[in-house]
């Protein structure tokens, strides 16, 4: 799984090789803070209205779950 840029600003793009069920982001206290579906392997999301910091990706595949640190700068 491909997350880039990361930093990130106002989009976040996330490319896997198999489809991507949903995709969701957590603050570092563990809140859902983004939720979103996808039926494609490659997707972009606004991040624009998150505040700074440390957040978790969640994806979802057809291949397994996978999380991975985002950073907003």
């Amino acid at each position: 799984i491909n997350i880039y840029p990361n930093p990130a600003n106002n989009f976040v793009n996330i490319k896997a090789k198999t489809e991507i069920l949903n995709i969701q982001i957590f603050n570092y206290l563990g809140q859902q803070v983004i939720q979103e579906n996808g039926n494609t392997n490659i997707t972009q999301i606004d991040v624009s209205n998150l505040n700074s910091g440390v957040y978790f990706l969640e994806i979802n595949t057809k291949e397994g779950s996978f999380v991975r640190k985002l950073i907003i700068q």
